[in-house]
């Protein structure tokens, strides 16, 4: 490992201002060799997490595809000796920060094209016996030609089929077998590819909003699916919903969900690509639109179909809730605002708030739960909300007491 690393240093590698943070720290804008370029580093220094940033950058520099963000190489900052990616850079950000700021200058054929971008590049991945596990829009990046890079392969193997030996899942993409049995493969990729297209069309809403993330584990097994969004033409709706297929031998491969979305949207595609060149974004990432592509942003009248039994309606509000840890239901209930930064990868109990969920009379009256932590399972105080925990880590948290430090992607007692 330490001899690929040695082979993959940059020399002339300049950081710059904070642009995001990913999964094991924060992302720079930086410069090399006069391009402008992304830099991701690891945010502590213990052993795991080192680990694991080192297998990302093995597994990334092994990856070339117009669809897969390109590692150019690695850099060490010199003064805290700390190793550093060294990305391409994906001038439009993420594909969900993204929908959110365009959601009404985005046209059908546009997210059909996103679409098409995201499965080119899980073909590719599928050709390498790569299985992604954290397949979200939030871990797609936009280049300045608005093309789809698949990014974030912190959680991703190259393997045919993995069992996942932590509670590390991102419960409201995953797959009913991933939930249930730990177990990984392509074919829980794709079901994870549905839950994105549904983010496409429903400008990056979170899935199942008013369900807890423990109500999700135990609900999308007995069948429960996320409603068509309005938007969703209904030919990409067949495709979704076959992707959600319970066994994963009855879901479609990329591959023929490829063949698919051409022979159906294959000249509306076609029709995008000519008319994008009219289109120009401006600084911080907003459409403008001229006179000469009014016909690629006039939106078509889409019907919808009848959707799977125990469907759960999406909301126009977005919110960022507890993504992906299960937390046990409570009877207290909370009448404040949703608190919008809760932790996307641990697994903590969250105050129910008053929302039902009309097509399941039997979940207790709720909100959304929004402060929980994504990957890991701890214990929450039972009256108050936990919130701007950290990704990996799962500190134990007093009762009756804010935890605001916790780290999201580790477990503690």
């Amino acid at each position: 490992m330490m001899q690929t690393l040695d082979r993959l240093l940059l020399e002339n590698v300049e950081v710059e201002q904070v642009i995001g943070e990913g999964n094991f720290g924060k992302v720079y804008r930086g410069s090399w060799n006069g391009a402008t370029v992304a830099i991701k580093g690891v945010k502590n220094e213990d052993d795991f997490q080192d680990n694991m940033f080192k297998e990302e950058i093995i597994l990334l520099q092994k990856l070339n595809h117009p669809n897969v963000v390109r590692l150019l190489g690695v850099h060490i900052i010199q003064e805290d000796s700390s190793l550093n990616m060294v990305l391409e850079y994906a001038a439009n950000g993420s594909l969900d920060g993204f929908l959110k700021k365009n959601s009404d200058d985005i046209s059908t054929e546009h997210r059909l094209s996103m679409c098409m971008d995201l499965v080119n590049g899980m073909v590719f991945l599928q050709s390498k016996s790569i299985i992604h596990r954290d397949l979200a829009a939030r871990n797609l990046l936009l280049d300045d030609a608005l093309r789809v890079k698949i990014s974030d392969f912190g959680l991703s193997r190259e393997d045919n089929v993995y069992s996942a030996t932590n509670a590390a899942i991102p419960y409201r993409w995953a797959a009913p077998e991933v939930m249930i049995e730990r177990v990984s493969t392509t074919q829980s990729d794709v079901w994870s590819f549905g839950v994105t297209v549904w983010e496409i069309f429903s400008n990056s809403a979170v899935p199942y909003r008013t369900l807890t993330n423990r109500e999700v584990s135990e609900l999308v097994p007995k069948g429960t699916r996320l409603e068509q969004p309005e938007e969703c033409p209904p030919a990409m709706w067949e495709i979704v919903c076959n992707c959600w297929e319970l066994k994963p031998d009855l879901r479609p491969t990329f591959a023929a969900i490829r063949t698919q979305i051409l022979a159906e949207f294959g000249a509306r595609l076609s029709q995008h690509s000519r008319a994008a060149a009219n289109v120009s974004y401006n600084q911080r990432g907003s459409i403008l639109l001229n006179s000469h592509n009014a016909s690629y942003h006039a939106e078509s009248s889409i019907s919808k179909i009848p959707t799977p039994q125990q469907s759960v309606s999406h909301y126009d509000k977005q919110v960022s809730i507890e993504m992906y840890a299960i937390s046990p239901p409570t009877k207290e209930r909370v009448t404040s605002e949703a608190d919008e930064s809760g932790d996307m990868y641990v697994l903590t109990p969250v105050t129910p708030r008053g929302v039902v969920v009309e097509s399941h009379p039997h979940v207790p009256p709720k909100e959304e739960d929004t402060g929980g932590d994504l990957y890991a399972l701890s214990p929450a105080p039972p009256k108050g909300e936990v919130t701007g925990l950290d990704l990996y880590v799962l500190p134990p948290v007093p009762p009756k007491q804010e935890d605001t430090a916790g780290d999201m992607y580790t477990f503690s007692e």
